[in-house]
């Protein structure tokens, strides 16, 4: 379920994934079977792509020195994918 999104919703992970394409701060929890737990949603398979509409940068560029982009929220620091 997600904490943030307006109403309530019990989405299975990958419906929660895909909700959540551009609400990537957005506070989701996992059942565990006896209560909810603040889940984050790379956990649930979430790749941050940035620009691009959420897709994946066409022209895949990375750092000539092989150092991986980071991108530094709230929560902690973050790795996109690749």
């Amino acid at each position: 379920q997600c904490m943030s999104c307006a109403s309530v919703h019990a989405w299975c992970s990958p419906c929660t994934v895909k909700v959540h394409r551009n609400l990537p701060f957005h506070n989701v929890q996992r059942w565990d079977g006896a209560h909810y737990q603040p889940t984050p949603l790379m956990d649930l398979g979430f790749l941050w792509h940035i620009g691009h509409g959420g897709d994946p940068c066409p022209c895949n560029w990375s750092d000539p020195l092989g150092h991986p982009d980071g991108v530094v929220v709230t929560t902690g620091s973050r790795r996109p994918a690749r």
